[in-house]
């Protein structure tokens, strides 16, 4: 009678175990071929093979076990409790050959464990919200493990895949840093873009946008770019340019025509969308479409990453061309206040965001990526930074109200110290009258070193540039008058009796209208009781 537990025997049933699940892997991957689903049946007998061979206590590591485990890899990312498998062999469970890269024909394959902790990460990105923090660690400790043996493109591919992994732990600089080192060493490739397209697609859609078009730019034959097309025309009709979305759905179905190949079940779903028009009429030409977004693209191609404590300012809507295209429609783009090392506060504007998920004034962490010799700098990740206040990026400043707001103009108040007069945002239940004390946040444009003002307060008059002036009206014949040496204004004189001589004023020390000097001005008026 035979014994299960004999060595043959137990090797006989490993091998066994490897040819059933090896003859259903094929099954699903080439229903997953024929754009078909793959069978539960089959899934589940891959499992249940696994876990009867697991339970068998086989010797590890070993031939067998790698040769069984490369199979089920392939199908990974459809399995719920892959992980489990992967938790089970751990580094140890490989044999020395299974590290070193395959070479058949002159050329190099991934190794085992190269192919493990890529099937890891495609695993993680096919069930975000059942993977754990847990599982995103045993996937870096794989890539970090295949690094050294890896040749060729893998290197890299482990390094996109790290990225994405260290995204998701909340580690933006770093994922940021293996994205762009990708990125630099294949810039003229359309993959790495498309990759990237799909890498922010979800929170930066204009960003998304430019790298599509780059991959669409890029050298290469029109049948390994018919998924990049595919992609593009749903983000464009996410962005509502269904004319364009229609476009790209087209030249899809022409490179699917052409190749023999199947429409697919993605694009029937775009082809039934109510918004598909056939003709496409009023899209731009795809080249001088992709041709206009892809330079965007280019700015991923950092030299220096860093990361950087913010404030969010809100939405920033551009202004109208001059001679806007047809169909031209403003696309808001978000905008941040960072410090420098001096303290100074500098605005940034980022891509824009399809749902913006912070409040105005947010405490955030932005990662910024830049290229030596230039001084632009890309917001490229924003995320809530919970050891921070409101505002706490701006400047913090005093002044005064100026002009209230009315008729469609916004608030005006006067800066101490700068003499700057700004248009701002008047506070909720505004209640701010000419006159009147205000405490504020200030940050600077890089482009022309501009203050904008944001988070207007009531406050104490500035003791600095404002003053309490009372006195005599001394009146011009030609409307105006002074305070002492303040100037007012004819409008502010006309408000006051001709019989009154004796006021009381605000006073602001601004800029001269006419000459390159500051001088006292009047900005509310009343008759001294």
């Amino acid at each position: 009678m035979t014994n299960p537990d004999d060595f043959k025997t137990r090797s006989q049933l490993e091998w066994v175990t490897f040819d059933e699940i090896k003859r259903v892997v094929a099954r699903i991957e080439s229903a997953l071929k024929d754009s078909q689903r793959a069978s539960s049946q089959d899934l589940n007998f891959v499992m249940t093979r696994w876990e009867e061979y697991q339970q068998s206590q086989p010797r590890v590591p070993e031939m067998a076990c790698s040769m069984i485990v490369g199979q089920i890899i392939k199908v990974a990312h459809l399995l719920p409790k892959f992980a489990d498998i992967i938790y089970w062999l751990r580094l140890d469970g490989l044999r020395d050959e299974d590290w070193q890269p395959n070479e058949y024909q002159g050329k190099s394959y991934p190794s085992l464990a190269t192919k493990i902790a890529l099937a890891l990460c495609k695993w993680i990105k096919s069930h975000p919200d059942t993977s754990t923090d847990e599982d995103v660690d045993m996937a870096l400790e794989w890539i970090d493990a295949t690094r050294k043996a890896a040749t060729g493109d893998i290197p890299l591919w482990l390094n996109w895949n790290a990225a994405i992994l260290f995204r998701k732990k909340g580690e933006f600089q770093r994922a940021t840093e293996l994205l762009t080192s990708v990125i630099k060493a294949k810039r003229n490739e359309f993959w790495v873009w498309a990759e990237a397209g799909r890498l922010y697609q979800s929170e930066q859609p204009e960003l998304a946008l430019a790298c599509f078009c780059r991959a669409l730019e890029c050298p290469a034959e029109s049948k390994f770019l018919v998924k990049a097309h595919r992609e593009l025309a749903e983000l464009l009709a996410e962005l509502e340019e269904y004319a364009q979305a229609s476009r790209e759905v087209a030249t899809t179905i022409d490179i699917r025509q052409a190749e023999g190949w199947p429409i697919g079940r993605e694009m029937e779903a775009l082809i039934a969308s109510p918004w598909y028009d056939p003709s496409a009429e009023g899209a731009e030409d795809p080249k001088e479409f992709y041709g206009r977004h892809s330079p965007a693209a280019l700015a991923l191609c950092f030299d220096i990453v860093e990361t950087k404590a913010a404030s969010y300012l809100g939405l920033l809507i551009p202004h109208t061309p001059k001679d806007p295209r047809p169909g031209w429609k403003p696309k808001p783009l978000s905008r941040f206040a960072i410090k420098d090392a001096q303290g100074r506060s500098w605005s940034l504007v980022g891509p824009g965001i399809r749902k913006p998920k912070f409040e105005t004034g947010a405490p955030l962490t932005v990662v910024i990526g830049r290229q030596d010799g230039d001084d632009r700098q890309t917001i490229v990740h924003a995320s809530v930074r919970s050891d921070g206040e409101q505002w706490d990026c701006l400047e913090r400043g005093t002044g005064v109200v100026v002009r209230e707001a009315a008729d469609g103009k916004p608030l005006k108040v006067f800066i101490a110290g700068s003499g700057d007069e700004l248009g701002v945002d008047a506070p909720d239940g505004n209640v701010l009258r000419v006159g009147d004390g205000i405490k504020l946040g200030m940050t600077r444009n890089p482009k022309n070193d501009r203050l904008d003002a944001f988070n207007v307060e009531r406050g104490e008059l500035p003791d600095r540039d404002v003053k309490l002036v009372q006195g005599q009206l001394r009146r011009n014949p030609k409307g105006f008058a002074f305070i002492d040496d303040a100037f007012v204004a004819p409008a502010l004189v006309d408000s006051i009796d001709s019989a009154i001589d004796e006021v009381m004023a605000v006073a602001v020390y601004g800029k001269h209208p006419k000459e390159d000097k500051r001088a006292w001005r009047v900005i509310s008026l009343k008759p001294l009781t």
